[in-house]
């Protein structure tokens, strides 16, 4: 049977922005259903592990990034990358972009999303899709800003994120990429780096995030 998620409507502060978010409360539950299945099963074998069920201080680090530069979300199409419970998406939704569009890999995650933008937004600005950079479907000359908060948290993930920006990159203004120092993530820059396509600018911000502060990376990164 399909696990039921019970959740809590909780509200975080980002610079003064009080946002609300319908978050899941028995995570514990979640990933142990995901170890109890079957090896064949899909969501095991392409290690569809629910990470998007917690809120991590990188989504709010890349917020507080934001609330920075708001000028260049003013009238930008925006596009996030691996939204989760989609709170970078939201918080943009508050520096009139003129359109958000919020993407993740699981249909769950997106269900949640949704609900949360509509827990803080009444404007139609707003859409989901599901999408998975392994294999892009989604026009990126459509965007001019993309967002992504922790998405590369495995060695598996360098690579594929790599090639999705060589392929797409160009396209868009920028690509604004939080990170909490992780080994996979500076991988990902020396990749981008070394290719001599990308111009990348470095902030660092504080989070506090259920008593625990950490230090979070945001990158801005340009085509050449």
């Amino acid at each position: 049977m399909p696990i039921t998620y019970q959740t809590e409507e909780i509200k975080i502060d980002i610079v003064g922005q009080k946002i609300n978010l319908q978050q899941v409360t028995n995570v514990d539950e979640v990933f142990d259903d995901l170890i109890s299945k079957d090896s064949c099963d899909e969501m095991v074998k392409d290690e569809q592990i629910p990470y998007w069920t917690e809120i991590w201080p990188s989504s709010i680090g890349l917020c507080m990034h934001l609330n920075t530069i708001s000028e260049e979300i003013n009238g930008s199409r925006v596009l996030e990358l691996g939204c989760g419970l989609g709170l970078p998406s939201i918080y943009a939704g508050f520096l009139n972009p003129k359109s958000v569009k919020a993407t993740d890999y699981l249909e769950d995650a997106l269900t949640f999303c949704k609900s949360n933008w509509l827990l803080n937004h009444s404007s139609n600005i707003f859409e989901t899709a599901r999408f998975d950079w392994r294999s892009p479907n989604l026009i990126m000359k459509s965007y001019d800003v993309l967002l992504a908060a922790d998405i590369v948290y495995e060695d598996r993930m360098v690579t594929s994120v790599f090639d999705f920006l060589v392929k797409n990159l160009v396209s868009v203004q920028v690509f604004i990429l939080s990170d909490p120092d992780r080994k996979t993530c500076s991988a990902l820059l020396e990749k981008l780096q070394g290719s001599g396509d990308f111009f990348i600018s470095e902030f660092n911000y504080d989070v506090v995030w259920r008593e625990v502060k950490t230090s979070i990376r945001v990158f801005e990164i340009r085509a050449t």
